[in-house]
């Protein structure tokens, strides 16, 4: 996870990501962190998803809605806005 950066130096291998459809308008993504012991990254399809009621995740509510869930008590929520016809 970002080798150059903030990730650099720890090993870390991020499988999936997995995905799970709430609806049509509304989808939960799932990563999978592990230290990284020499094996490839598994791909979406090769990791299981986890039950909806597991504390972390991403959650995509389209049109304009990202909702992180950090933990049980903590998430980030971000509204994306027109600011006009081609940029939001």
């Amino acid at each position: 996870v970002h080798r150059n950066t903030i990730g650099r130096g720890i090993g870390t291998v991020v499988d999936g990501p997995g995905i799970k459809w709430v609806d049509e308008d509304m989808f939960y993504v799932y990563s999978f962190n592990r230290p990284d012991d020499g094996r490839s990254p598994k791909r979406p399809s090769e990791v299981e998803v986890p039950p909806t009621d597991r504390d972390y995740k991403l959650e995509f509510i389209f049109p304009n809605l990202w909702q992180n869930h950090i933990s049980q008590d903590v998430r980030i929520i971000i509204a994306f806005a027109p600011v006009d016809q081609g940029h939001t």
